[in-house]
């Protein structure tokens, strides 16, 4: 989804306090064009990433602001540099005042360095990464063919790759009572039945608490949350008509209770065997193929 938020008066305002803050990390530069106006919007915007301690990648566009002022990012240990070979020299000379030496490595660590740790990879023939402190190469052989792109794919990559990093090494506050939560908010709407989604999902209807610990996909895509809410939806039909059906058999939990739990429990199977299967190129059409199987395996029909 594209959102021309950097064309509105209140640019700055809305990526601070609205965007920024549900982002797990933040990639700058691939299409972000030159436009001047961007000299007073990335300061702030980079401000804001540094408080809210997302990791951050730049490349293409993003690196000729950073050229432009250094500053931005010099100091942020979550932020990474993502240049070619040009532009690479161009940043050599704007931070040290010289064209980067014959030496790889060196230029690349030099680089880092000055910039107090920020880090720094230089695509090319082998792929020299440095964070001033230490100097590793990519050996890893490629394509002999670059095409258009291939470094906007890199940074979102990195950019993934570095939220999971940061928050299985650095680790994250103590999740809060999730299950509290829940049920006092569901409480507080007079028994309207809440599906929390996360690594388990927490169900409440504001009297019982359960959680679906059905394990799901290490890959979460788009339309995931569409499809669950569509499950749920026939779940409800289905549990409503059983219990209006049979007043004298109440089960344990609500209707909507076990709607939901039906639901995120397909859900989740569904994705799993699905990824399984496609592994990280999942899509939300892969999960609706794995309906008829889960389903059956989940909820078995004599």
């Amino acid at each position: 989804m594209v959102t021309p938020v950097l064309d509105a008066p209140n640019a700055l305002d809305r990526l601070q306090n609205d965007y920024l803050p549900r982002l797990h990390s933040l990639v700058i530069g691939p299409g972000l064009g030159r436009n001047e106006k961007l000299l007073d919007l990335l300061p702030g915007v980079l401000s804001k990433a540094r408080e809210l301690q997302l990791p951050v990648v730049i490349d293409a566009d993003g690196l000729h602001f950073v050229n432009l002022m250094p500053e931005m990012v010099r100091g942020y240990q979550r932020a990474i540099l993502t240049p070619n070979v040009p532009e690479l020299e161009r940043l050599h000379r704007a931070v040290l005042g010289c064209p980067p030496p014959e030496d790889r490595h060196a230029g690349v660590q030099n680089l880092a360095h000055a910039l107090c740790n920020v880090t720094v990879i230089a695509k090319g023939m082998d792929d020299i990464i440095s964070d001033g402190k230490s100097c590793i190469a990519c050996h890893e052989k490629g394509s002999p063919r670059r095409c258009g792109g291939q470094g906007d794919v890199l940074a979102g990559m990195i950019g993934t790759f570095s939220h999971r990093l940061h928050r299985a090494v650095l680790g994250c506050p103590p999740p809060e009572d999730r299950h509290a939560g829940v049920q006092n908010l569901a409480h507080a709407l007079c028994n309207v039945t809440v599906i929390a989604k996360g690594m388990d999902d927490i169900i409440s209807d504001g009297k019982s608490c359960i959680a679906c610990h059905e394990k799901g996909s290490p890959r979460r895509c788009g339309g995931q949350g569409d499809v669950l809410a569509g499950m749920i939806g026939t779940f409800s039909h289905w549990s409503h008509s059983v219990t209006g059906a049979d007043d004298t058999s109440l089960p344990k939990y609500s209707p909507t209770l076990i709607a939901a739990l039906g639901g995120a429990m397909l859900v989740r199977r569904c994705a799993r065997q699905a990824f399984r299967k496609c592994s990280r190129s999942m899509l939300t059409t892969d999960v609706l193929r794995e309906i008829r199987t889960s389903f059956a395996a989940l909820f078995p029909v004599d």
